[in-house]
């Protein structure tokens, strides 16, 4: 199974490099990371072009031409994926070591499953967990979950994108063969 990683940037130096040393600290590593900007100004694509002198997998980096904001330049990454498996990765996040490893096992056991979810701790910009969970927010918010991994297929993500520009941003709980993992085993 090949696994993508689609993540979206702008402006995250800050937080960009403990994010992509967490998916070389992976135990089943991508084997492709799709980094699309969205017209940084920090030192962004400077990282991000360091990273992928040494990176144990493919890295492609795009910077958009114009700013095509949050969900927009999701988008741009997922329609360049070529995954069985496409994650999507905020800049700022630290994934637990297992994450992909425990997902995509998941997807092959349960190949019926169009969407994988998981929690995620949620911590401080030093962090340390401040003891909410991100689908804990949100089911208090009203909403279900939120994506993590979508097995390529049928009417998967990237084929969203191109045609939706606010998938992200919509209940995926509704959806058949969801399914929500608990934050004590992947961020």
């Amino acid at each position: 199974m090949k696994i993508s990683i689609a993540m979206a940037t702008y402006n995250g130096a800050q937080y960009l490099e403990a994010q992509l040393q967490s998916f070389v600290d992976q135990t089943r590593p991508p084997d492709e990371l799709i980094i699309t900007d969205d017209c940084s100004t920090d030192g962004t694509a400077d990282i991000v072009y360091e990273f992928a002198k040494t990176a144990p997998f493919e890295v492609v980096f795009c910077r958009n031409e114009k700013n095509l904001g949050y969900c927009g330049n999701f988008n741009a990454a997922l329609m360049q994926t070529t995954g069985d498996l496409v994650f999507l990765s905020d800049q700022d996040d630290v994934w637990f070591p297992e994450k992909i490893a425990y997902i995509a096992e998941v997807a092959e056991r349960n190949p019926e499953m169009l969407v994988v979810m998981n929690d995620a701790a949620l911590t401080d910009g030093g962090l340390n967990e401040v003891g909410l969970t991100k689908i804990g927010q949100i089911r208090s918010a009203g909403a279900v979950g939120i994506l993590s991994a979508y097995p390529r297929g049928a009417a998967g993500p990237r084929q969203l994108a191109g045609k939706n520009s606010g998938w992200i941003g919509r209940k995926t709980g509704g959806w058949a063969g969801a399914a929500v993992l608990p934050s004590s085993r992947i961020q």
